[in-house]
């Protein structure tokens, strides 16, 4: 198995607002389920969250269990994934878009404890880096396993740098990788 995330080089704090993964299965006989509804993103103060898949196309209902991916041997899935606290409701038709980022990288204001105001404050310095990470939840299928899989987690660790106010000058292209 196989597990990869898309991102641009660059990002400026409120760009991040979902993320791209793909899960490459390399079994030539078994395939993977992924339970969504146990996997987790966490934050900066290491705040578990609900992940939530985004299929293109389709109306989220939060209250209900979300259906396992199958990746079967030898393919790949690709889903985009966002923590359930990231979605509101637009509009009447009860759909859910996402307004808010993976990591909230915003200026803490007054109300903010002292610890949040100091993170940022040395995020933005370039003294520190900032980490998150995803737990992914598998179920391994096949004739040496239980009925209903055996289940493992794989995290994923994530690290956020500040770069040099000069990687926006113009002559430094955001190039994609």
């Amino acid at each position: 198995m196989h597990v990869s995330f898309k991102f641009d080089t660059h990002y400026e704090f409120d760009k991040l607002k979902q993320l791209a993964i793909s899960i490459e299965n390399k079994s030539q006989d078994r395939p993977i389920y992924v339970d969504w509804d146990y996997c987790s993103l966490t934050d900066l103060d290491k705040r578990s969250r609900r992940v939530t898949r985004l299929p293109p196309g389709t109306t989220l209902d939060l209250f209900q269990n979300q259906v396992f991916s199958v990746i079967a041997p030898g393919k790949t899935l690709k889903e985009t994934i966002a923590a359930e606290d990231m979605l509101t409701r637009k509009g009447e038709d009860g759909g859910m878009e996402v307004t808010k980022t993976v990591i909230d990288l915003s200026k803490p204001d007054s109300k903010k404890p002292d610890a949040v105001k100091k993170r940022y404050k040395e995020f933005v310095e370039g003294k520190i880096q900032l980490h998150f990470s995803l737990y992914l939840a598998l179920r391994l299928a096949g004739t040496n396993a239980s009925p209903t899989g055996d289940r493992t987690q794989v995290l994923c660790n994530f690290t956020l740098t500040k770069l040099n106010w000069t990687a926006g000058l113009p002559w430094n292209p955001r190039k994609k990788k």
